[in-house]
């Protein structure tokens, strides 16, 4: 079960010409499949639904840091709460995309900073 998870987010965070059917669409299982607005429903809250949510989020970004990043944490100096506020931030603009798109924007805002020692 793990690997096929890893391979799902290994092509969701993978460049365009590897991803899903090479235009850069893929399939989300799990989780990321739910809407940023039940994502800001559960987080404030609290619920189980909300942390299943946040877990997913958090193994997007260790398969991205596994599969993509070139370096070992792309989220080097920020914690879950940074994290979740990044995605609290991305679906209050978007709240019917999926909470995998939302992980996916984060990931690339996250490839995108300078590296860190």
């Amino acid at each position: 079960m793990r690997f096929v998870l890893g391979v799902v987010l290994f092509a969701a965070v993978c460049s365009s010409a590897l991803a899903g059917d090479g235009k850069g669409v893929y399939t989300i299982i799990g989780a990321g499949t739910a809407s940023c607005g039940t994502w800001l429903q559960d987080h404030r809250a609290m619920n189980s639904n909300y942390y299943s949510k946040a877990a997913w989020v958090a193994g997007y970004i260790t398969a991205a840091n596994n599969y993509v990043a070139t370096r070992s944490d792309i989220a080097h100096g920020i914690d879950a709460n940074g994290l979740d506020a990044w995605i609290d931030n991305y679906c209050l603009a978007n709240p019917l995309d999926s909470v995998g798109k939302a992980s996916s924007a984060l990931v690339a805002a996250l490839l995108a900073r300078p590296t860190v020692p």
